[in-house]
């Protein structure tokens, strides 16, 4: 299962439960290991997946019901799927079997967040951060509480404040955690500064991502549009050209092909521009 772990560190969520079920292929009674529902059910989790997720959860609870870490995780899919009485009765468990406080107080915080108790929740991340010794709980507070001020932004555009306290609480992040260069928190930042227009971090950032093996087509697009903004035109389409070798079906790669040869051709003389090229790849898109 050691794969798998690696997998799920990466973010490959496809590759890492193709690989569990090839384990369950080669050890069918692998299926009541309660490390394998474990892994399978936090792979589901991270990629939003609640409904399948607290189905392996439960079923590692039920293999290890002394497990803290399967008992934390199950509490907190419990409150992302809005079943609050289940979420607080494992909470009064934790909290009865004398379960550390920042387990218990990272699992209220999730409770109190699906409550919609959000300044409670603020508090109850921040002080899991100030007394934890454990880097994922660590970790998984601060991605937390940047997720919660990310949802506060509006759709006005009057976002600044809001962003520059999701940025300082991951920079903190960056600095506190002994793991440093997590994928996740580097990705979190990478779309805060892009929002923030601090294009400058955001690029380096996207880079940083693609560097280390960590390929989505939005980072493609980000990075041409961080370039075409900045004016950089060949390099905004250089990557738009990579996007578009490795994720050929994917529509936003062509509307900002287009978006990208509207601006280059409106910088030039009237007698002299073409917009063939604008139309070809809004057709595609």
């Amino acid at each position: 299962l050691g794969i798998a772990e690696i997998l799920l560190k990466q973010s490959n969520y496809t590759e890492c439960i193709s690989y569990l079920d090839n384990v369950v292929e080669k050890i069918p009674e692998i299926k009541n290991n309660g490390q394998y529902n474990y892994l399978k059910g936090t792979v589901y989790y991270e990629d939003g997946d609640y409904e399948k997720a607290i189905v392996y959860l439960e079923r590692a609870c039920e293999a290890d019901d002394t497990n803290e870490e399967y008992l934390r995780d199950a509490a907190v899919c419990y409150a992302k799927l809005g079943e609050l009485s289940k979420a607080r009765s494992i909470l009064n468990e934790i909290t009865e079997d004398g379960i550390k406080d920042d387990v218990s107080g990272y699992v209220n915080g999730q409770v109190l967040m699906a409550e919609g108790k959000i300044d409670e929740a603020i508090g109850n991340f921040e002080q899991v951060i100030s007394i934890t010794d454990d880097d994922n709980i660590k970790k998984k507070s601060y991605l937390e509480l940047s997720d919660i001020y990310k949802s506060m932004r509006s759709t006005d555009g009057n976002n600044s404040e809001i962003i520059e306290k999701q940025i300082q609480i991951l920079e903190k992040a960056e600095n506190d955690l002994k793991a440093k260069d997590d994928l996740i928190i580097t990705e979190a930042l990478a779309e805060a500064y892009f929002a923030a227009q601090r294009y400058d971090l955001s690029i380096k950032k996207f880079k940083k991502l693609l560097d280390i093996g960590y390929e989505r087509p939005y980072i493609y697009r980000n990075i041409a549009i961080i370039y075409q903004h900045e004016s950089k035109y060949s390099e905004a389409e250089n990557y738009l050209m990579k996007m578009q070798e490795k994720y050929p079906d994917n529509y936003q790669c062509y509307l900002q092909f287009a978006f990208l040869y509207l601006e280059t051709e409106g910088l030039k003389d009237e007698f002299s521009r073409d917009y063939s090229k604008v139309l070809e790849y809004y057709n595609k898109a």
